[in-house]
């Protein structure tokens, strides 16, 4: 791993893996490009379900294309990343970003060729999208989103005591599948910056 930005991309990765239920810790991410979607309203929404989908594909396409044909530039084995998401609010409710952390042999043409591969184009309104460095509040939540509150709390708390501003939207790192998972069972990162 001599390439500075596999290294920023696994530690970013293992970062998010050793969050712990019920321990706030000071996390700083470095810049890191993105796969993301943009849209408004709750993820049950027809256009939310349709980029989860999109991003979903478009994600496994980029991890797949040596297997369609020639690997792209810098291209290297990776596990592909979880979902992640940016909420302005704890409802899920507004405005979300939905993304998937990307290696930095992705770029735009990688993503243009990806997509050439999906058997319907869905990649409407998908974007590469590099996130600057950041420094987060983050801990783990385990059970169901709608009994988030209790960990947002537990952020703002450590927040308080730390001397730290909390912005007003937050970031969620989903490490379990809501469609594989029973709902008590399910690990969610959660950051705020």
């Amino acid at each position: 791993m001599d390439d500075p930005q596999l290294t920023d991309f696994a530690r970013v990765m293992a970062m998010t893996r050793d969050a712990e239920v019920g321990i706030v810790r000071e996390v700083t991410t470095p810049p890191l490009q993105c796969l993301i979607a943009h849209g408004e309203g709750s993820l049950g929404t027809h256009d939310a379900r349709a980029a989860v989908r999109d991003l979903y594909a478009l994600t496994y396409a980029v991890h797949l294309l040596p297997r369609k044909g020639p690997a792209p530039d810098g291209w290297h084995e990776y596990d592909v990343p979880t979902m992640e998401g940016i909420w302005g609010s704890y409802s899920r409710t507004g405005r979300w970003s939905i993304l998937f952390p990307q290696p930095d042999f992705v770029t735009d043409p990688v993503v243009e060729a990806a997509s050439g591969h999906l058997a319907e184009q869905r990649a409407n309104g998908i974007r590469l999208e590099t996130f600057p460095a950041r420094t987060w509040l983050q801990t783990l939540h385990l059970g169901e989103f709608a009994d988030e509150e209790r960990t947002f709390r537990l952020i703002e708390r450590a927040a308080i005591e730390g001397g730290h501003e909390l912005v007003a939207h937050h970031h969620e790192v989903y490490l379990d599948d809501p469609q594989k998972v029973e709902p008590a069972r399910m690990r969610t990162v959660i950051r705020y910056p």
